[in-house]
């Protein structure tokens, strides 16, 4: 730990904190992270936080949380799990955002249509695991609207449209250069016309 850290320029105080705990540790450990504070034209003043939970070895958390003064909130979830090595993993990630009443009274055209709704969120997972000689994938997405991933602060351009959300179960069996896949699919067609 450092107590009374500071940085100084010339004889000049330009930072301090009463303490803070530097990351030398080989090993996870819980706690919040560096918050971060902006700004920005569209979504005025911005402060994000998140919390790291190191459960144990092979399962994590992370819960944040990032406030925009001139837009609204949006709360973030990613868990991490491995169960017997790299082979057998899985995560969940969600996000919600909330559009504040100005924000939307302000910029009707952005929320006119369904597509636009004031609360929206995006939960996307994966599990993968062996049972024996078969291997089971469980993947998915659902999410408010297609444009979603697309337009949630913060991720501007990370995503692309989405046209589906689907959920997909799969087993599968390999027999030298041959396999056996069972598949169970469940798509959601959420844009009109799409074949």
């Amino acid at each position: 730990y450092l107590w009374n850290p500071r940085v100084v320029f010339g004889k000049v105080p330009a930072f301090y904190l009463p303490w803070a705990a530097i990351p030398i540790r080989s090993q996870r450990s819980t706690g919040f992270m560096i918050p971060k504070v902006g700004n920005s034209t569209q979504r005025g003043t911005t402060i994000s936080e998140e919390f790291f939970w190191a459960i144990n070895r092979q399962t994590d958390l992370t819960l944040g949380g990032t406030y925009w003064s001139d837009f609204g909130y949006r709360a973030d979830l990613e868990a991490r799990w491995f169960l017997n090595g790299m082979p057998e993993y899985g995560f969940v990630r969600g996000a919600f955002v909330h559009a504040n009443d100005d924000y939307v009274a302000d910029n009707p055209d952005e929320f006119e249509s369904e597509e636009g709704e004031q609360d929206r969120y995006d939960i996307t997972w994966e599990h993968r695991q062996s049972f024996g000689e078969w291997d089971l994938t469980a993947t998915g997405e659902v999410g408010s609207d297609q444009f979603v991933k697309y337009d949630l602060p913060g991720q501007e351009g990370i995503g692309d449209l989405q046209p589906i959300f689907n959920q997909k179960l799969t087993l599968q069996r390999n027999w030298g250069p041959h396999a056996l896949n069972l598949t169970a699919e469940k798509v959601d067609r959420i844009l009109e016309g799409l074949r």
